[in-house]
């Protein structure tokens, strides 16, 4: 007892001199010089500093060429690298290997090379976040140089290149490397990851080869132009020096977790390598390091689950630390030790305002939102290359998991990792492995990704996965108790489905399917959030239809809200493996072009939030019914065509973004296109000689309170609505002019009843659907028919003795949810 007494003690001090690094710069050297037994780093002179790196760098290029001791082993703890070793002092951007570099393995490696036991190395190109040095890794390369080259991307503080013009080096380097056979693996962190993703699209462009091996992307800095970061551009150049100089001690902890920055462990060496345990496997294989030695049972990063991050730490604290007065409780080190540490790293703090003058941020900010506009515009759906995205579930800079998805949903079988706890510089972070994520995820093997058709190669939901959504959805049922209403051909209305075609069963166990393809087609009621999943599942649990809907483009980008359960390797649908999302201590998604008219991709986005489109729109949505799982595909026309000639059944909202974020006073109306020139689902339905049937919802518009609408949003002063404006200009269209603003609403309390009437069928096989006037004709019958059905559905519910929500409630709860409460008579 007294033993873990004393070890929960000597950490709880370890963890109090951490929590000061949340301070200043100037407050974390007063604690830490009160504290230490050693001088603190930053006595070091500046001369002294830059001597110890001109040094490193020499031995270096003797080790490379042969000449020369090596270096000393990794296995100490080392203090962290200086930041001025790592700045370009002047000229034009350019590559360099780090100072950093592991010299020991490396030469062991190259030995085993020269001798035909390994092959060479793959070249790890890294572009570096907006400081654009490339310190952020120096943590990690100690694991990395035994497998990798690396080549950082380095940019002097005062340096103006365009990040346009970066990406176009970074092509020129994976050119150079590609031709002197070196395999490579293209890693941007940050700023760095919008300029080597645009540099991956440039190379995989119209589906050519990138060259890369790998695509490693790490809180690519792709959403940049949804937060206030690029507005702080003019205020930064309009900063007094002094305040500036002392922005990185108060802004350090955004950009990572201070309790993780830090190594507590006392006498940790780094994880074995293939070169120094002389294995057979080539590291070029993707082989990895053996996993290190846990650290002690606690940790200041328990919380976030077992540290560190891979399988093992970043640089350890070596045997020559633990001695006298550094040895802490139970292999931690002391307080002493740790706050010297701290000491250690302020310097870096300091120089981050040489590194990063106040008008390069700025001009890098807005060069970071220039960019990641113009990548967003770009069409990802033709690049095959592998992909893994890092994203930090801390990250206090960027909503760096929902980045990640995105870019998932678009970049054809990218894989998401999510790094559990980190913050916005996760390789800085002792936590986080670098090494040894690579190795897991096989970053050196990852093949192309497979294709996935949204049409041909999805496969109907399990009995399982159709209860499942049922469940999800049975709160909602339960507070909005929707009857459902269908026509027969002669007009009259009848309670249920029963007038809507039926599957057939076609023997052999294959799944039942409709007797001519079925086109549905509804209204938009407000946001088109709740009644949707309940219109698809009710279909397919009733009737045996499954309707799948054509979706707006924003879904195949969104890749599934936040709190989705990881997918990890599979598709949502038992489909095609080659995305998905892990978490470490997926989302998988496919691309869909401006107008919707992508359906090869990835895996599909595991969930689409509820979202279905139009032939030229769409709506968002959000619920529990898995839109993937139950065959959404992108809108287009020749999507529906394909699916109608498959002799499916679809469903198409024409009234898209606009009707479903209407404006006030525009309750139940329908904003169609006009029939002239826009009766494409008509005539596409005529082509596969399919049934029109329309679908009138009512009831969710009602339980929406609209304080303020598109119009009025873009219409905000002081700058808010150019900015909503901009930020909808990033949005994929599913139709030319469509602004996707979303309204601003409340919940009106209590919930409406839902209804929901399927119309009188058409008949679209008896048109000719190169008579345009008869197709107009047509499509304005259907817009009709539905309008009709929406007028019926409103006035007669005001005949239903269970419209209001407590009797209804009150009815169903009493028959324990098993019988719905009764509506009005036909």
């Amino acid at each position: 007892m007294a033993r873990r007494a004393r070890a929960a003690a000597g950490v709880g001090a370890a963890l109090s001199l951490l929590a000061l690094a949340r301070a200043p710069a100037a407050v974390i050297a007063a604690a830490a010089a009160a504290s230490a037994t050693a001088p603190l780093g930053r006595a070091r002179s500046t001369r002294a500093r830059a001597a110890a790196a001109r040094v490193a760098r020499s031995a270096l290029a003797d080790e490379a060429r042969g000449e020369g001791p090596p270096a000393a082993a990794a296995g100490a703890y080392a203090p962290p690298s200086d930041l001025n070793s790592y700045l370009m002092p002047d000229g034009p951007p350019s590559f360099f290997s780090p100072p950093d570099a592991c010299a020991e393995h490396a030469a062991r490696l190259r030995a085993r090379v020269a001798a035909g036991a390994a092959p060479p190395r793959p070249t790890l190109v890294y572009v570096p976040g907006i400081e654009l040095s490339g310190y952020t890794l120096s943590k990690q390369l100690a694991r990395l140089e035994p497998t990798y080259d690396v080549r950082v991307l380095r940019v002097a503080p005062d340096d103006r290149t365009p990040a346009p013009e970066l990406s176009a080096l970074v092509r020129e380097e994976v050119a150079r490397l590609r031709a002197r056979g070196s395999r490579v693996v293209l890693m941007g962190e940050s700023f760095g990851g919008v300029v080597a993703l645009d540099a991956a699209l440039t190379l995989g462009a119209n589906g050519t080869d990138t060259g890369l091996a790998c695509l490693v992307l790490i809180n690519p800095a792709t959403v940049i132009g949804r937060t206030p970061w690029p507005s702080l551009a003019s205020a930064l150049e309009q900063l007094p020096a002094s305040l500036y100089d002392a922005l990185p001690g108060v802004l350090s902890p955004l950009l990572a977790n201070p309790l993780r920055l830090l190594d507590l462990r006392l006498d940790a060496q780094p994880p074995a390598t293939p070169a120094d345990a002389g294995a057979a496997e080539p590291a070029a294989e993707g082989t990895a390091a053996a996993a290190a030695p846990p650290p002690p049972a606690a940790s200041a990063d328990s919380s976030a689950g077992p540290p560190p991050i891979g399988a093992g730490a970043g640089a350890g604290a070596g045997a020559g630390s633990g001695a006298g007065a550094d040895a802490g409780a139970a292999g931690w080190a002391s307080p002493q030790l740790i706050a010297r540490r701290l000491g250690e790293m302020l310097p870096s703090l300091e120089q981050l305002p040489r590194a990063l003058p106040q008008r390069t941020l700025a001009f890098r900010l807005r060069q970071l939102d220039e960019h990641a506009a113009a990548v967003d515009r770009k069409d990802w759906s033709a690049v095959r290359v592998p992909a893994l995205v890092l994203a930090s579930t801390a990250d206090n800079v960027l909503p760096a998991p929902q980045a990640a998805r995105a870019i998932a949903s678009r970049l054809l079988g990218a894989r998401v990792r999510l790094l559990e706890g980190a913050g916005h510089a996760p390789l800085i972070e002792t936590a986080v492995d670098l090494a040894s994520i690579f190795e897991r995820e096989r970053v050196l093997s990852m093949p192309l990704p497979r294709q996935y058709d949204y049409v041909t190669s999805f496969t109907h939901p399990t009995d399982e996965q159709v209860e499942a959504a049922s469940r999800a959805l049975e709160p909602l049922r339960r507070l909005v108790s929707p009857r459902f209403f269908s026509t027969l051909p002669s007009g009259q209305r009848v309670p249920g489905l029963s007038a809507l075609p039926k599957p057939r069963a076609r023997g052999g166990g294959a799944t039942p399917s409709l007797d001519r393809p079925v086109l549905f087609v509804g209204n938009h009621q407000l946001f088109g959030v709740t009644d949707l999943p309940l219109l698809v599942e009710e279909l397919l649990v009733t009737r045996g239809i499954l309707a799948r809907g054509l979706a707006h483009p924003v879904a195949f980008r969104a890749g599934g809200p936040t709190g989705a359960e990881p997918t990890a390797e599979r598709a949502p649908n038992g489909g095609v493996p080659g995305a998905g999302e892990l978490r470490d201590g997926g989302a998988a998604g496919g691309a869909a072009g401006a107008r919707g008219g992508a359906t090869r991709t990835a895996v599909p986005p595991r969930n689409l939030g509820g979202l279905a489109a139009g032939g030229k729109g769409g709506a968002l949505g959000g619920s529990a019914l898995d839109f993937a799982t139950f065959g959404a595909v992108p809108v287009s026309a020749r999507n529906l065509l394909r699916l109608l000639q498959r002799n499916e059944a679809a469903l198409l909202y024409p009234g898209g973004i606009r009707e479903a974020f209407k404006r006030k006073g525009e309750r139940y109306r329908l904003f169609w296109p006009e029939a002239d020139g826009a009766s494409d689902f008509v005539r596409i339905a005529a082509r596969a000689n399919a049934l029109v049937i329309p679908v009138a919802a009512v009831g969710a518009e009602d339980g929406v309170e609209l304080l303020a609408d598109s119009d009025e949003i873009l219409a905000l002063p002081a700058g808010i609505g150019d900015a909503v404006r901009r930020a909808a200009e990033g949005v994929p269209r599913a139709r030319a002019g469509e602004t996707f603003v979303t309204p601003l609403a409340l919940p009106a309390l209590p919930p409406r009843r839902y209804y929901f009437c399927f119309g009188r069928p058409l008949d679209a096989g008896s048109l000719d659907p190169r008579d345009a006037a008869a197709s107009a004709a047509a499509y304005r019958e259907v817009r009709a028919e539905l309008e009709r059905a929406l007028q019926w559905l409103l006035q007669r519910r005001e005949d239903d003795p269970y419209k209001e929500f407590a009797p209804r409630v009150m009815y169903e709860a009493a028959a324990e949810w098993k019988r719905q409460a009764p509506t009005f008579r036909l």
